[in-house]
């Protein structure tokens, strides 16, 4: 499962930048530097703690269908968001997505983090799209709550 951990992390940190970048104040680049040391000295954490055995043997198939399902939906919302002209709603809408995806991978890994982490950051990314907020607004909403929702669970044994 470090393969796993170490993923949810990288993805983190891309979506720790998604929030970052929607601030204009040097402590933009503070938190910058400050994550990467955070995301960095986890990784070395995950590489050297105990590997965890799955419970069941995952079901790969589940897993190959919510990953292509989740791609495919990524690519179509774009387009339609883009010829709307609501490009600023993408960022919110890809975490909406991801967080859904998560659902396949509860199925696929038999692993109740992955519900959670669902519910979490579907949660949070549709605050991000319904709330009456600025589009920087939205970005460090989905930006931040996304990346702490996958720490959570990465750092989670």
């Amino acid at each position: 499962m470090k393969l796993g951990a170490l993923i949810g992390l990288i993805f983190a940190m891309l979506w720790w930048s998604v929030g970052v970048g929607a601030m204009t104040s040097s402590a933009g680049t503070i938190l910058q530097i400050f994550g990467i040391f955070v995301f960095t000295a986890t990784g070395i954490w995950i590489l050297r703690r105990k590997a965890t055995l799955p419970r069941q043997k995952p079901r790969w198939n589940y897993y190959v269908v919510a990953v292509i399902a989740e791609v495919i939906a990524i690519m179509i919302s774009q387009k339609w968001l883009n010829s709307r002209n609501l490009g600023q709603l993408l960022l919110p809408t890809v975490g909406l997505i991801v967080g859904l995806h998560f659902t396949g991978l509860w199925y696929a890994f038999a692993r109740s983090r992955f519900l959670i982490l669902s519910v979490v950051m579907t949660a949070d990314n549709l605050l991000a799209l319904f709330l009456p907020l600025t589009p920087g607004e939205r970005l460090l909403i989905s930006g931040f709550g996304s990346s702490a929702s996958l720490f959570v669970t990465v750092i989670l044994p």
